[in-house]
């Protein structure tokens, strides 16, 4: 009809007008499940009392505070909305600083005529996950590869080939599986079990690599996230202390809201005793001048920030280019 016709128009436009990239493409989710639930109640459904539909495209303005859309979006966790078998979504921050400044520079590794550490270097990360079956064998949930790199580049060591000092690789297969429920004022919304390996590929007396088996559990509340994993490690001959000061868990929060983002990621938060922990503070925020990526502030504190350093205490601090949310 006419005037649905001029409606969707209308809501598309909103959707078109927001400025932020997350924010933006949860509008249009919404719109496509409220043209789903219209089409099906279109072909059959019996009337119902009237009233705003629970489908309904968002305002504009509201839209940054769907949490709920957000943790669907990244988790692919809504069936009507699914992506369906091979797609390819971002698993943790995707980044690129230029520049990072590192206080406590970890020379221990490198005799200084081989690599003289300097503090200032790049840190980059890209970050992926690909679902390869969706509800296998008729089990809820989906399969999903998941990859993750970090490298920390000595850019600016022209005087000795810019060498990278150290890179992560981190291959993974997890299984999630939506969660529905609320407890303590949040909503519980996904759990996911994880194998996974994680080494920096050196030999000699540089390789550092484990063999972990996780569970996570993803919950909400508006517009704050949480992250909780716990797992049991193997392979962890080359380096026998790693879950001395890396733990068996780790725990994120996050918050997002009209274009910025905000993460705190605990690494090793069960450690009541020794207190090794190591935490990662991170905000992405919009740009005046593109929307398709946005500017990132990170600082980490603490041990294993990489699996060279899993042992000693860093304080580093870096600013670059995001593309998506810190979350």
């Amino acid at each position: 009809a006419p005037g649905g016709a001029s409606a969707l128009g209308t809501a598309v436009d909103r959707c078109a007008a927001i400025e932020a990239a997350d924010a933006r493409l949860a509008c249009y989710d919404e719109l496509g499940r409220a043209r789903r639930e219209g089409a099906a109640a279109s072909a059959g459904s019996p009337p119902g009392p009237t009233g705003p539909s629970r489908g309904a495209a968002p305002d504009a303005r509201e839209a940054p505070d769907d949490g709920a859309s957000y943790v669907e979006r990244r988790w692919d966790l809504d069936d009507a909305a699914s992506r369906g078998a091979f797609a390819l979504l971002p698993d943790e921050a995707n980044y690129l600083m230029p520049a990072t400044y590192n206080f406590r520079p970890n020379q221990r590794p490198f005799p200084p005529q081989i690599l003289d550490v300097k503090p200032v270097e790049a840190k980059f990360q890209v970050s992926f996950k690909l679902k390869l079956a969706d509800r296998p064998f008729g089990l809820p949930g989906d399969v999903w590869l998941n990859y993750t790199q970090k490298s920390f580049w000595q850019v600016y060591a022209g005087d000795q080939s810019s060498p990278f000092r150290e890179t992560n690789y981190n291959p993974g297969l997890s299984w999630a599986i939506p969660t529905q429920g609320e407890a303590l004022g949040l909503r519980w919304r996904a759990l996911a079990f994880t194998v996974d390996h994680e080494s920096n590929g050196r030999g000699a007396g540089l390789t550092r690599s484990w063999n972990r088996l996780a569970a996570t559990a993803v919950v909400e509340r508006g517009p704050f996230v949480g992250v909780v994993s716990g797992w049991v490690t193997q392979g962890t001959d080359d380096n026998p202390e790693i879950t001395d000061y890396l733990g068996y868990g780790r725990v994120k929060l996050g918050w997002h809201r009209g274009g910025h983002a905000l993460s705190l990621t605990v690494r090793n938060p069960f450690d009541f005793d020794d207190g090794r922990l190591g935490a990662e503070a991170a905000w992405t925020f919009p740009l005046p001048f593109t929307k398709r990526v946005q500017g990132y502030l990170q600082w980490d504190y603490g041990y294993g920030e990489s699996l060279l350093d899993y042992d000693v205490i860093g304080n580093r601090v870096g600013l670059g280019f995001a593309l998506g949310s810190a979350l």
